[in-house]
């Protein structure tokens, strides 16, 4: 690889790295999250969880090409941390709403999520020169 894709490689990949650490995170222990937090059927959320992947791909399907690559990754993954955030207070809180938010702040985050690993595939994808795009995704993927 050239100096300029080696760039893009190593950056992707940190970007890579996080992304699959914060989604892959949450969504194992998604289940264990709502069961000690007393807040609902831990199935019934993690059924939940699971179809806000629809909406993510939604969104990225509608925005990739209206906002780019690079805007809708950085959009979604400050949400996916915003709803992050709101959804470690809301676990945390006593409110009587707790259930609602925590749940939306979920599903939230797994649809972010989703755009976000639309957009970093598009973007990884068309950083590298067609001899070593195979290659390269390979190695992000």
């Amino acid at each position: 690889f050239p100096p300029r894709e080696r760039r893009a490689l190593a950056t992707l990949a940190v970007t890579f790295c996080g992304l699959y650490f914060g989604y892959y995170g949450l969504s194992t222990w998604i289940a264990v999250l709502v069961s000690e937090a007393g807040i609902g059927d831990a199935y019934d959320v993690s059924i939940y969880y699971a179809a806000a992947t629809l909406p993510g791909n939604a969104a990225a399907l509608l925005l990739i090409d209206r906002v780019g690559r690079r805007r809708l990754l950085a959009g979604s993954m400050g949400l996916a941390a915003g709803f992050g955030c709101l959804l470690v207070a809301a676990l945390a809180g006593t409110a009587a709403n707790r259930r609602a938010v925590s749940v939306a702040a979920a599903l939230c985050v797994n649809a972010s999520s989703i755009a976000g690993f639309a957009a970093l595939d598009a973007l990884s994808v068309e950083s590298f020169a067609a001899p070593r795009r195979a290659t390269a995704a390979g190695l992000l993927c």
